[in-house]
């Protein structure tokens, strides 16, 4: 799967609704850094 073409379609969504994608960007890499790490 292509990480990035899943963000894009997130980022789309998210601004639909009108997230903070600055906030979410940064929620989203400390998860995914954890999950990495965590391998």
């Amino acid at each position: 799967m292509n990480y990035l073409s899943v963000t894009d379609s997130i980022k789309k969504c998210l601004l639909e609704y009108n997230v903070d994608l600055e906030n979410v960007t940064a929620f989203v890499s400390d998860k995914c850094e954890l999950h990495a790490k965590s391998i």
